[in-house]
């Protein structure tokens, strides 16, 4: 979604918007991604989130869940039923993240990290989510296994829309034998 320049014009780097209330964590967060060469806006609230995502929607959007006012869910539902902006990637990065990953998958979230993090966990979250020329964005597979149809139709749906290649399992002895 990074938009393609005319002949002679640059090409804009991709944009990343960090949702992050605290300063040091956000710094932390912004001064990697400036280093892959991203344009790195930060906004410290999910209401601030929704209305720069509406003026100028990013390549990709990392989202901290306890934010003051509506938290991280509340946003990432919102966001996930925006005509406009249901197809931008988000990266959870919470100090929750492994209690509620599966909360953040079921929602659509690419990717659901820990904080702390550190660089390594980072850059391979965003070479998985792909388009933003970190790590090559080499197409990743993967397999959504549920014994209700419509959990892993959910699931697909948003995975695909992230730039997963998605194969659907429908229990588990067919995803076994994929």
């Amino acid at each position: 979604s990074t938009r393609r320049a005319t002949p002679g014009e640059p090409v804009e780097a991709p944009r990343v918007l960090v949702v992050e209330d605290d300063d040091a964590s956000a710094e932390l967060i912004k001064l990697k991604l400036v280093n892959e060469g991203l344009n790195v806006a930060r906004v410290r609230s999910a209401e601030d989130a929704l209305e720069e995502a509406a003026l100028r929607p990013p390549d990709l959007i990392i989202l901290d869940i306890i934010l003051p006012g509506m938290d991280g869910w509340d946003f990432l539902s919102r966001i996930r039923t925006h005509e406009t902006l249901s197809h931008i990637p988000v990266v959870i990065v919470s100090i929750l993240a492994e209690e509620n990953m599966n909360k953040g998958f079921s929602l659509g979230a690419a990717q659901v990290l820990q904080k702390p993090l550190d660089n390594e966990e980072l850059l391979g979250a965003l070479s998985v989510v792909g388009g933003l020329g970190i790590g090559g964005g080499e197409p990743v597979t993967v397999l959504v296994a549920d014994d209700d149809p419509k959990a892993v139709e959910l699931v697909s749906l948003h995975l695909e829309k992230s730039g997963f290649e998605v194969l659907r399992a429908y229990g588990g002895s067919d995803a076994i034998e994929m």
